[in-house]
């Protein structure tokens, strides 16, 4: 079964408490979702606080901002995988979640 962690500092992580995922279409269960407790938000937090003083808060708006268009290259190179996990997760058909 699917497992949905958190990101956090470049590692996924999970957490001692989970839910089942149920499709809206059957109710079939198709992922197992890791619920963020206080302490993972901490670490999300001082990753990201900590990410301001490293490499990427040295970088030029530029050098950010290009990044950044890589990443949404990227989301659009995956686009039919982002397509698929949205119809799942929400029943959508395809035509109302391609939009």
């Amino acid at each position: 079964m699917k497992q949905i962690h958190h990101f956090i500092n470049g590692s996924f992580v999970p957490s001692a408490r989970s839910f089942a995922k149920r499709s809206p279409l059957d109710g079939s269960i198709i992922a197992q979702v890791h619920e963020g407790s206080a302490q993972e938000v901490d670490q999300a937090v001082a990753a990201a606080r900590a990410a301001l003083h490293g490499p990427w808060g040295q970088m030029s708006l530029a050098e950010r901002a290009d990044r950044l268009y890589a990443v949404a290259d990227g989301i659009t190179r995956r686009f039919d995988e982002f397509l698929e996990a949205e119809c799942a997760d929400t029943g959508k058909p395809q035509s109302l979640a391609r939009r």
